[in-house]
């Protein structure tokens, strides 16, 4: 025979388990607040400083400063532009490998031209500072290896933006945990009632009509 569904058996016993539902929720949102406290961390900012070509003249050295930019972009995430922008900080907590980590460097999506320096940190200041340090280690380095005045700090980096919101991500947590509690009691609720072996009415027991009832005995302990 197959199984059918009723739903307003399941909504019925839904209702009726009202305060386990409740009481389930609140028990995965407790839960959400402890995993979200536990996991915390400080909030990550970011700060973004900006390198470019600058070649006023004919089109050739317009190109040709491009290309230099091009070229040596690999050299921002390399050891010797960390170790001098780790000197220009002068901070010793910061090591170059340090500074190599927090960094992110990639071509502008404004202009083939700019290259853009990001640098992320717990410390708003410290984002910007080394957002700051590397642009200036990495027009160092390229002069002092073609000797091109070309490139140059276009834009420093004066404060920085939240990247990573602790604060919002712990309510994530909190609101994934309470969520998942209400769908998993309800889930579990209904599961019980569809297979349940328990007659909740007349018509369960004529199997769809396919039986005819004489009569019901009930069950009481009651005489």
């Amino acid at each position: 025979m197959e199984m059918k569904i009723d739903l307003r058996r399941c909504v019925y016993e839904l209702l009726k388990r009202t305060p386990i539902i409740i009481v389930s929720t609140l028990i995965f949102a407790v839960l959400g607040v402890i995993v979200g406290l536990s996991t915390s961390s400080e909030s990550t900012y970011s700060a973004k400083a900006s390198v470019c070509s600058l070649v006023y003249g004919s089109y050739d050295d317009t190109m040709s400063g491009q290309d230099t930019l091009s070229a040596f972009a690999s050299i921002s995430k390399s050891s010797r532009v960390a170790s001098r922008a780790a000197i220009i900080l002068g901070d010793s907590s910061l090591t170059s490998d340090d500074i190599k980590d927090m960094t992110i460097v990639q071509a502008s999506a404004e202009s083939s031209s700019i290259m853009e320096v990001y640098a992320y940190s717990t410390n708003p200041d410290q984002a910007v500072n080394v957002a700051n340090a590397v642009a200036q280690a990495f027009v160092i380095e390229v002069k002092s290896i073609t000797g091109s005045e070309d490139i140059q700090v276009l834009d420093s980096a004066q404060s920085a933006k939240i990247f990573v919101d602790e604060s919002a991500q712990q309510m994530k947590i909190i609101l994934i945990f309470t969520v998942l509690g209400f769908l998993l009691i309800c889930f579990i609720i209904v599961m019980i009632t569809i297979f349940s072996s328990k007659v909740m009415s007349l018509e369960e027991c004529q199997l769809d009509g396919s039986l005819e009832l004489i009569g019901v005995i009930p069950d009481s302990k009651q005489i």
